[in-house]
């Protein structure tokens, strides 16, 4: 049992030619141990063949032996030189995974950096053209009606810095604009633009003029009014309105003058030739 286990492993490893090869001669110097055990025990037994032909097997078995020896000391060196391979190749992959890995972070990084310097940037700009407007420009969150952007017009007409109203409620501060939450309600819901023409509101204690504009800005949850002053335009107007019914007047008077005096020049005629 134990020979035929052995056999199995050996077979596994060396090959079966080799293996079957060495147990045959494994054999017969089993049989030339007995061979001799006898020929000790019997006078008549050539005993220097029998130990000859030991000898001989013994060496023989030797070699068969050192011959599977190498050969499972060349498959072990394989094996290993698989393995280290293996190991080699599992550590390259790690460390080109690794510094994928740190190259994609850097790109990564650097794309974020980019990205927020061009936010950076285009906020800028945004505000600064956002500035530039004559108009009054509010922009506030659609639910809490917190202001996210004050323009500079918007500061210098309400007196409010937009430190002291952004991220607060715009009704709250300016309490005058609160007439506008019926038609915020409305744009959210509809998606349409409002305008409102010559609407009036009191700052302070002068009334104002306005005409206002309302858009809604679906991706960021915003409403933007845009509020034109038009309190001097409309006194311009009613100034001229009251010039050209003055002019009107002026002109009535001046043809009823003209009648009167056609009038008064026929009656005096009529006189002189009466008398």
């Amino acid at each position: 049992l134990e020979i035929d286990q052995i056999r199995k492993e050996l077979m596994e490893i060396a090959g079966t030619d080799e293996v079957d090869a060495t147990l045959k001669k494994l054999e017969t110097y089993k049989s030339s141990i007995l061979d001799m055990h006898q020929a000790k025990n019997n006078p008549d037994a050539n005993a220097e063949e029998f130990k000859n032909r030991y000898e001989k097997e013994y060496s023989e078995l030797s070699d068969a032996c050192l011959k599977i020896e190498r050969s499972l000391k060349t498959k072990v060196d394989e094996k290993i030189s698989l393995l280290k391979i293996a190991h080699l190749i599992v550590f390259a992959g790690i460390f080109i995974i690794y510094v994928a890995i740190i190259v994609i972070i850097a790109h990564f990084t650097m794309f974020m950096s980019e990205m927020e310097e061009k936010s950076r940037v285009a906020s800028k700009s945004l505000n600064s053209i956002v500035n530039c407007l004559d108009s009054i420009l509010i922009v506030i969150e659609e639910s809490r009606h917190t202001v996210s952007r004050w323009n500079i017009s918007a500061q210098k007409y309400f007196s409010l810095t937009s430190e002291q109203i952004c991220d607060n409620n715009l009704f709250d501060f300016v309490p005058c604009l609160s007439f506008l939450k019926p038609y915020i309600h409305k744009i959210v819901q509809t998606k349409k633009n409002e305008e409102l023409i010559k609407r009036k509101i009191i700052i302070g204690n002068s009334e104002k003029t306005v005409n206002l504009k309302m858009s809604y800005v679906q991706e960021a949850s915003l409403v933007a009014i845009l509020i034109e002053d038009i309190t001097s335009q409309e006194i311009g107007e009613k100034q001229a309105e009251q010039e050209r019914h003055m002019q009107v007047v002026k002109n009535m008077a001046k043809r009823l003058a003209g009648d009167f005096s056609k009038v008064l020049a026929s009656i005096t005629e009529t006189i002189a030739m009466i008398e």
